[in-house]
Parts: C-alpha cells; structure tokens; sequence
C-alpha cells in the first residue's frame, strides 16, 4: 500500500528527527559537515536531473562536491578551528573565497566550453550547473558553517533554520492543499501564454 505525502512526511520525520539531533548537538562540527554534505550532494543530483541531459550530471556533481567541500573547509572559522597558524589566515580567507567561486563557477564553464565547443548548448548546461552549485550546494553548506561557528550550541541555530524552513513547507502544503484552486506551475504557464500573446 503506498503511503500519502503527509504519512511520508511523518514517517521521514520520526526516523530522521532523532538522528538529526544527535548529530546537530554532537560536540564536533564533522558529523554535522558530513550529513549536510551528503544532503548538498542528494539536492544538486535531483536539480541537475531536471536542469542537465544524464551525460553530464556526473561531472557536474562532482564539480560541484568539490566547490561545496571547498567552501566549508577553506573558510577561516574552518582554518582556525583545527589550529591552522594566524599568519597563514589572511591569504587562506582570500583562498576561501576565490577556490570555491573557481570551482563553482569557472570550471562548470570550462568543462562544457572544452567539452561541447557549441555556445548555445554551452551556455544552458552551463547555466543548469552553476545554479545547481549555488542553490542546493552553497546555500546548504551554510547550515554545516553555522554549526562550525560555535560546535557546541550551533546546533541550537541550524535547529532553528530547520524548525522555520519544516513549518514554511508543511504550511505551504496545507495551504495548497486545502485552499489553493489553481495548480502554481498552471498559473504560470496560463500567465506566459497571456505575455506572449
């Protein structure tokens, strides 16, 4: 028997709730890093399977697991927690914002330019990736760097974003399910038929 969107949602919850919490108040930044970096990945694998033709999903994931490990470990909180020398800090904050941007969003453009040689086709592969990078890599790596800033009671802070994004999406569904008429992804196609005409 398949279960209902809210009873999957429940069931999720039940499961992943306690797991989520010992690894949020655990007293090391690593475990949470490792569950949000598995999420980043889990995220950036379904957008480029909407955004990317199966060819190129593989490079594009890897290229952007390795902006989003970029971000969190060459970030200076990251360098200074695990004893990296003061003097070396300045440069390493300037390279904590430059590799990942590198990684983000000059390699994605290489790697199909080289690749395919047809700029059309370039520009929305690459496109596709750099926003799969930025919105379901970057945005996700800040959860694990807001648990980096204080190990021991930023899981009280994630817990937070977490609490507002869950009761957001949980309203949102409610809220279309019982009070919405018309489907989103309809009105806008009705709306797009009506600018062009």
């Amino acid at each position: 028997m398949a279960l209902g969107n809210l009873a999957q949602r429940f069931v999720v919850a039940v499961v992943a709730v306690p797991i989520l919490l010992v690894i949020l108040y655990y007293h090391r930044p690593e475990p949470a890093w490792l569950l949000i970096f598995a999420g980043s990945l889990i995220a950036m694998s379904e957008l480029f399977a909407m955004l990317l033709p199966a060819a190129d999903r593989r490079a594009a994931l890897v290229m952007g697991g390795a902006a989003c490990a970029a971000f969190y470990w060459l970030d200076p909180v990251a360098l200074a927690t695990y004893g990296v020398v003061p003097a070396f800090l300045s440069r390493a904050a300037a390279a904590g914002a430059t590799v990942p941007l590198v990684l983000g969003v000059v390699a994605p453009g290489l790697y199909f330019l080289f690749r395919f040689r047809d700029i059309p086709t370039v520009a929305a592969r690459y496109a596709g990736t750099v926003v799969g990078i930025v919105y379901a890599g970057f945005l996700l790596t800040y959860l694990a760097k807001l648990k980096l800033v204080d190990p021991r009671h930023g899981g009280d802070t994630v817990l937070i974003v977490l609490i507002v994004a869950w009761v957001a999406d949980t309203g949102g569904y409610f809220a279309g399910r019982y009070l919405g008429k018309t489907r989103l992804f309809g009105l806008t196609a009705s709306y797009g038929r009506v600018l062009t005409g």
